[in-house]
């Protein structure tokens, strides 16, 4: 599923031909005309991203929130009026957006609704902080100490924070050092700062590469075009080491255990761990 450096180069992208124009919304199928209907005709005061939420805040404090989910997409066409009109939608598009300069079609969205400025901020409040538009951490050790589950299945709780899905997860912890398995409850306070730090700066580089994901170093990439440490991979990008895959909070881990060794000590989450269950109270990411 699109991860929120996707959603955030939604906003780069759309945003200078839409804001501050009448957007022409409608719903090709017909399923969601009353979402459409809500805002057509509208003027786009802002285009606002959290996470993987994407908020298309319209005039009248109006807000059509869209979530991806794991099928969801956004495509882009050529301008509505013009020498080449966009393409007719296809059976899958639930909204289009239209203006003179860009036409916006969203497919198979998990979630579509327009609401207002206040139930905005509740599901901004839900989230975690963004490691692309936040400053600071918002106490990310904090959190992470009171997490009764493992980091892997922390960075995926968008309450934790917000943005991170299976891939950024993978190499995040590989290019920390951790294991994926090792107690969130665990990590040092500079150990979390080192933990946002990456985070912020893989998801703000994906952003600026166009929404690809690359995280090896840039010499490394053009070399032979990989793009992951331990992502998809069978052996490890710096240690040629085989990489482990198993189920952690849900979704497959990947990590090298001889770049990222296994957590033996308190709290141990590991093979054989009969601890209680994660308590993170976000949404894991699907």
């Amino acid at each position: 599923m699109p991860e929120g450096h996707t959603i955030h180069r939604q906003v780069v992208d759309q945003a200078p031909l839409l804001v501050g124009r009448a957007i022409s919304v409608s719903s090709p199928g017909g399923r969601w005309a009353h979402v459409a209907a809500a805002v057509d005709g509208r003027v786009l005061r802002t285009l606002e991203a959290h996470g993987k939420h994407l908020f298309y805040v319209f005039d009248h404090r109006r807000v059509l929130h869209v979530h991806l989910g794991l099928a969801g997409r956004l495509r882009h066409h050529g301008p509505a009026a013009g020498p080449t009109r966009p393409d007719p939608p296809r059976r899958d598009t639930a909204l289009r957006l239209e203006t003179p300069e860009l036409t916006v079609d969203l497919s198979t969205p998990r979630t579509c609704e327009v609401i207002d400025a206040v139930t905005q901020g509740r599901v901004i409040a839900r989230l975690g902080p963004d490691p692309i538009a936040a400053d600071d951490d918002r106490d990310l050790a904090g959190r992470l100490a009171t997490y009764r589950g493992p980091v892997g299945t922390a960075l995926l709780d968008q309450a934790v924070i917000a943005g991170i899905g299976n891939v950024y997860r993978a190499e995040i912890l590989f290019l920390c050092g951790i294991h994926p398995e090792r107690p969130a409850s665990s990590l040092s306070p500079s150990e979390c700062d080192v933990l946002w730090a990456t985070t912020s700066r893989l998801l703000r580089a994906g952003v600026d590469d166009g929404g690809r994901i690359i995280t090896v170093d840039r010499r490394e990439a053009a070399a032979d075009r990989r793009r992951t440490y331990v992502y998809g991979r069978r052996r490890c990008a710096r240690c040629g080491s085989v990489i482990r895959r198993w189920d952690v909070g849900g979704r497959t881990a990947w990590a090298c255990e001889s770049c990222q060794p296994a957590w033996t000590g308190p709290g141990w989450t590991g093979p054989g761990w009969t601890g209680p269950a994660p308590t993170g109270s976000g949404e894991l990411s699907p």
